[in-house]
């Protein structure tokens, strides 16, 4: 492993696809002595548990235009840094079954469209064209983002990784920021088990471990992090093989194809904001209980 740097030009704390993603883009605008510091192992936070799923269905300007871009930077990730992303642009079909949530994703779509998505709006019947076994009796329709879909999160970390210490970023891991450090009203660079590290510019990229680090400092971000729960079925014939992303708009549990199998999950209304990672296995009855409500074929896929 390379030693601490003592100074840097930019220091960026958490090695998350976005902390990795930074690193390259700066490194490649050539910008020197770019160090990217992780407290465990690359895409060990929020990007090694994520879905992978990418999409433009947001109901702000800033997020569609921010996932326009994000978007187009997958589909020419491997020509830019060499590696893979497995970007499958399979769609996100999102179910609306409360009136207020079929207005919504209708006004989210008149957005969406005047930014340049393509978008379209689906009755009951229409859904059941990409997945069959959808349950539609209580649908008021859908809306399909065709060039929505998913990555490999770690392909992505990785391969932006890779390509930032190619162009001269120093990376290293197992490396945790204990403390952000101030000169007057600025942040002057980052203190480590290691020493410290003198940087005039200092990137916090660390998702839901940010509040805590960087309170000390005197700023208070407002980032919460929230548990969701992710399983894995079995391999599984219940539905098609090529579906997009099913989302229940109203609950947010979701399902997608994920080899011979499914990835489906959802967040629990009921748990407060919270660093526990661990499997909730009781919450896993629930969410089984969803997907049998959402498409009834579910029932039969074993986790």
């Amino acid at each position: 492993m390379a030693a601490l740097p003592r100074t840097a030009s930019a220091v960026i704390i958490g090695g998350g696809c976005i902390g990795a993603s930074i690193a390259f883009h700066l490194a490649r605008a050539g910008l020197k002595d770019v160090v990217l510091l992780e407290a465990d192992r690359l895409g060990s936070g929020s990007t090694g548990r994520a879905a992978g799923g990418v999409r433009h269905q947001f109901a702000t300007e800033l997020n569609v235009r921010l996932s326009l871009e994000s978007i187009a930077t997958l589909e020419r990730f491997e020509e830019e840094t060499g590696a893979p992303a497995d970007l499958r642009l399979t769609g996100y079909l999102m179910l609306a079954r409360s009136p207020e949530d079929w207005r919504s994703l209708q006004e989210s779509a008149v957005l969406q469209k005047s930014l340049g998505v393509p978008v379209h709006l689906l009755t009951p019947a229409e859904c059941r064209e990409f997945v069959p076994p959808l349950r539609t009796d209580d649908l008021l329709g859908a809306a399909f983002g065709e060039r929505d879909g998913h990555a490999v999160p770690d392909s992505v970390v990785q391969g932006f990784a890779r390509a930032a210490r190619r162009l001269g970023a120093t990376i290293l891991e197992e490396t945790p920021v204990t403390a952000l450090l101030r000169q007057g009203d600025r942040v002057a660079g980052v203190e480590t088990p290691s020493g410290p590290v003198a940087a005039p510019v200092v990137v916090l990229a660390t998702g839901a471990f940010t509040r805590p680090l960087a309170a000390p400092a005197g700023l208070d971000v407002p980032i919460e992090p929230v548990r969701r729960c992710v399983y894995v079925t079995q391999p599984f014939a219940g539905v098609p093989e090529r579906i997009p992303m099913v989302i229940d708009f109203e609950t947010g549990f979701y399902f997608r194809r994920e080899g011979a199998g499914l990835i489906m999950g959802m967040r629990n209304p009921d748990e407060p904001p919270g660093l526990d990672t661990s499997v909730d296995w009781a919450f896993c009855e629930q969410v089984s209980r969803r997907a049998a409500w959402v498409c009834p074929a579910l029932a039969e896929a074993g986790i």
